[in-house]
């Protein structure tokens, strides 16, 4: 989570400076080229919780074997859902949420506080006109219907009414009362949205000018209207108000002595836009997948991998591809946040699991399999979320798909789901385990068909030409599925890499 709001910030900090030069230098096109900056901050929010809900790219589903004609065929289906942020984050997440939030709030109590005692006046063109005797000039809200609300000054002059309201019609017309609230909503997952209130409301206020002279308007009692409504404004206009007294200086020159185009200008203004775009979504990818200060040192990844080499069951754990998939494990938020539950899950669980495996005579280091796959979390299939296709999806603590599960004897049906079975389960994945080893004769090899399947392995070595793993991976024949579980293999030896 903390991954994914950092962008975000950034990159409503990147729409605030870029709006702000957009009104200075550009205010004919201002409005609609900061409407489509605001495309950043999405951008930047979905990029950072991208690649998706595991820490580890390919997913961790358990095929059937090949023999049994029942494996469906080899394809990376969806991961399971993200796991919840772990305590250690929660107060910090809650915190940047209420410093978020707390400026929205002000506003909308602001609101309330104005619209205290209006009533409704007429309607006009479809739009409410109301009174309100809390208000101090005019202005356009959204409240599920289009509204102006008038200040009693304005409401009791013909004229001067008469000008405001079709100003703030206009402000309708371009949807600025929904973009507000907009902002608001922005300001719920970044506390800087509110600095994004000023240079949105001076280019709304300076369309909305030179909507209403091109509908012609006379400019000059416009102007003489906007400076008696605008002077009577309060100093701190709500986020929801647009009075902006400081303001008017520049929107009565422009009114009164038009400023001429200056095309160059206008394609540098979009060109600043376009800048911003196409830098959101990496940014989101750079700042929530950067190792940051937590990548393994290279010396310290050799010693690991090598302790695990001199077990005698990982071999070739000295590989880039599993340098790479430790980093990604230990050195990312989302990676972390894996790790440390999953590490805190096996305390109850790994032991039952390496007492199987060790009565079976197999290596203790195949409990890493249950961390990449489940997280140590026995679950339910229905927990998945609905993108997984059907036949992708596992249970368990092994996380076997029902065709593997009734492969190796255990029971799914509408009534009984013995996946979630611990004792049940570790028994299959053992007799999976066992088969492919005599095959492979290769425990590398053994856990690409845990995850791939024996028809996947096999073509990948006839195509590769070879019965190493990390070749096969590094030519794209198979996923990186054995790395994952040595980087696992690593940290369950190793907690301290985690801190």
């Amino acid at each position: 989570m903390i991954g994914a709001w950092i962008p975000l910030q950034v990159a409503v900090l990147a729409i605030g400076g870029a709006a702000r030069l957009l009104v200075r230098f550009v205010p004919s096109e201002a409005q609609t080229l900061q409407r489509a900056l605001l495309l950043a901050a999405p951008l930047a929010l979905a990029a950072g919780w991208m690649p998706g809900e595991r820490p580890f790219l390919p997913s961790a589903q358990v095929w059937a074997p090949a023999s049994g004609e029942v494996a469906p065929r080899v394809s990376l289906g969806a991961s399971p859902a993200l796991p919840v942020p772990p305590a250690a984050e929660a107060p910090v997440a809650l915190a940047l949420m209420l410093a978020g939030t707390v400026p929205g709030l002000r506003a909308l109590l602001a609101l309330r506080r104005q619209l205290s005692g209006a009533h409704r006046l007429r309607r006009v063109r479809g739009v409410e006109v109301w009174l309100g005797p809390n208000v101090a000039t005019p202005f356009a809200v959204w409240l599920g219907r289009p509204v102006v609300v008038l200040d009693p000054d304005t409401a009791f002059d013909p004229e001067l009414s008469r000008l405001a309201i079709r100003h703030e019609l206009q402000h309708h017309r371009h949807h600025d009362a929904l973009l507000a609230w907009g902002l608001v909503l922005l300001g719920v997952a970044s506390p800087f949205a509110a600095w994004l209130r000023a240079p949105f409301s001076e280019a709304e206020e300076l369309a909305v000018d030179r909507a209403l002279v091109a509908r012609g308007v006379p400019a000059r009692p416009y102007a003489a209207a906007l400076a008696r409504i605008a002077l009577r404004a309060a100093p701190s206009p709500s986020l929801l108000t647009a009075g902006l007294p400081a303001f008017l200086p520049r929107r009565l020159r422009m009114l009164l002595a038009p400023p001429a185009a200056r095309r160059p200008v206008t394609l540098a203004a979009r060109a600043t836009v376009a800048l911003v775009l196409l830098g959101a979504a990496p940014l989101g990818w750079a700042t929530d997948g950067l190792a940051q200060d937590h990548r393994v040192d290279p010396a310290r990844f050799t010693s690991a991998a090598e302790r695990l080499d001199d077990a005698g069951v990982f071999l070739g754990a000295n590989d880039p591809a599993v340098a790479a998939a430790l980093d990604q494990l230990v050195a990312t938020p989302r990676g972390r946040a894996w790790a440390e539950q999953s590490l805190a899950r096996a305390e109850a669980i790994r032991p039952a699991i390496e007492a199987a495996l060790a009565d079976a005579g197999l290596p203790p280091e195949l409990s890493a399999v249950p961390f990449v796959e489940s997280g140590y979390r026995n679950r339910a299939e229905s927990e998945l979320p609905a993108s997984v296709p059907v036949a992708s999806r596992g249970a368990g603590y092994w996380m076997f798909i029902q065709p593997t599960a009734r492969a190796y004897g255990l029971s799914v049906d509408a009534s009984v789901d013995e996946r979630t079975d611990l004792g049940k389960e570790t028994a299959a994945a053992v007799a999976l385990f066992r088969a492919d080893h005599d095959r492979y004769g290769d425990w590398a090899l053994t856990l690409a068909a845990y995850n791939q399947g024996e028809r996947a392995v096999d073509r990948a070595i006839e195509a590769g030409h070879s019965r190493d793993v990390f070749t096969l991976q590094e030519a794209g024949l198979l996923n990186d599925y054995v790395a994952q579980v040595y980087a696992a293999a690593i940290v369950i030896a190793d907690a301290s890499l985690l801190r």
